[in-house]
């Protein structure tokens, strides 16, 4: 490979990189809050409150014109076997007025949880965030609360801080994922693991999808005591955007998908619980998070969920991570390398491209004297 060559290689390449940022910039600054302290690693005994836990309605709500029909979005599905999905993590959000909100999440690193921004908007009035891991059934360990009828996998920690894209909009969901910081690490065991992330440019499944999570079963419900699941199938963003014309807009970073036993699929309290593609290969990994939909019992409009392979570059550069990958149906090119190293938790802006910027002014100005040289060794 010649000089001139490898400029425009090394140049072509910064270009792609710089792209690459330019699109992730729009998500915005990354805006992380660090959340008050509230002592030290203990259990929260949430008593019998579970029995009155509901999704964060007025984050996920969509509405029609002139009705009243919503969901902050498992319906109709069945019990998940314990463990089946050792990510998914149920989330208690605490604000300052006193209301409490319940959330799905997952385990991307086991410092890290992803869920959806709804969730942790506004994150200024957060009093406290807590989040149990390894559970199946919610009555066994809050309700019962005896030593024998532990289920014995559970692990609670505490939110540090939250971080979601500084162009989340609650109104359109726009950039609904966000990012939990524990204040200590998860221990992994067969009842607690991570998952991995469909990898940039996954085109998405026309198969099978499974969303989980222990959200209402019924629409404004409360939430259900074991982990449930559902099978969905994926639904194109344009068919999403004809049966959404004059709702919402299906974005690029979004996928859809339906009930694929009719009105089956998430509800109340499934909010940034996982939708989760399978292949041979990998298993099952993280396809989307739930985000929105019209009505919990309907077949109409399908269920709209964050498109994961859309975020991974802004995940790894706001928690400071490289979340495990799949979907390559070739497991030597997973990417299995993870750190836990945290970040600041100043403001700090998302994906600049680093030096390719600066890279692609000077290889344009060396090219450029290349060919100079050249044509006048030539007319020499």
């Amino acid at each position: 490979m010649n000089l001139l060559t490898q400029a425009l290689f090394v140049a072509a390449v910064c270009f792609v990189v710089s792209n690459s940022a330019e699109r992730d910039s729009k998500l915005g600054d990354l805006v992380t809050i660090t959340l008050p302290s509230v002592g030290p690693d203990v259990e929260r005994n949430f008593g019998q409150d579970y029995v009155n836990w509901k999704g964060p309605q007025s984050f996920n709500r969509l509405r029609t014109p002139g009705s009243n029909s919503s969901s902050d979005r498992v319906y109709n599905g069945v019990e998940a076997t314990p463990y089946q999905f050792p990510w998914v993590v149920w989330i208690v959000v605490t604000f300052n007025n006193g209301d409490e909100y319940f959330c799905g999440g997952v385990i991307i690193d086991y410092n890290y949880i992803l869920t959806a921004a709804q969730c942790i908007y506004p994150g200024n009035t957060i009093r406290r965030l807590d989040v149990v891991a390894g559970d199946h059934d919610l009555y066994v360990k809050k309700i019962i609360n005896l030593k024998s009828r532990n289920e014995g996998w559970e692990q609670t920690r505490i939110g540090v801080n939250v971080t979601r894209p500084g162009n989340y909009n609650p109104n359109t969901n726009a950039y609904d994922v966000g990012l939990i910081a524990l204040n200590n690490a998860l221990i992994p065991s067969h009842a607690v693991g991570r998952v991995a992330l469909a990898y940039p440019g996954y085109p998405g499944s026309s198969g099978i999808l499974t969303v989980s999570g222990w959200g209402s079963t019924s629409e404004f419900g409360n939430v259900v005591p074991k982990l449930r699941k559902a099978n969905m199938t994926g639904v194109s963003n344009s068919a999403c955007s004809t049966a959404y014309s004059g709702s919402a807009t299906i974005r690029s970073d979004m996928m859809c998908a339906r009930g694929a036993s009719g009105g089956s699929g998430g509800c109340a309290g499934d909010a940034g619980g996982p939708l989760m593609c399978h292949n041979e290969v990998d298993g099952y990994f993280l396809c989307g998070i739930v985000s929105f939909g019209m009505e919990c019992s309907t077949s109409r409009y399908p269920e709209v969920y964050q498109r994961m392979s859309s975020f991974v570059t802004w995940i790894n550069d706001a928690a400071g991570i490289n979340v495990l990958t799949a979907g390559h149906m070739d497991p030597t090119t997973t990417t299995t390398t993870t750190t836990t190293t945290r970040r600041s938790t100043t403001t700090r802006r998302g994906g600049d491209g680093g030096g390719c910027s600066l890279s692609i002014n000077f290889m344009a100005l060396f090219i450029s004297v290349i060919f100079l040289i050249r044509n006048r060794l030539t007319n020499v």
